[in-house]
């Protein structure tokens, strides 16, 4: 039910506290803190099983090659 609220442009923050309706820029910010702690670990984790299977067969498969993977490919250059 959140996500399609999401999707149908509502903005809900969420944080440990659970969901709410952000009444202040601090809402706004708890709402990206929480997801960094979610989003940031979990890139870190597919680059480096990316870079492991990269090495692991001298280049010859990159699991992020597919199209529906370019944005994950994109963020994970940086880190």
């Amino acid at each position: 039910m959140i996500a399609q609220l999401r999707d149908a442009g509502v903005l809900i923050a969420s944080s440990s506290r659970g969901y709410k309706l952000p009444a202040s820029q601090g809402d706004l910010y708890d709402f990206v803190s929480h997801s960094n702690t979610i989003i940031a670990p979990m890139l870190s984790r597919v680059k480096r099983f990316h870079d492991q299977v990269h090495m692991a067969t001298s280049g010859k498969i990159d699991i992020l090659e597919h199209d529906e993977f370019s944005l994950i490919r994109k963020v994970i250059v940086d880190i």
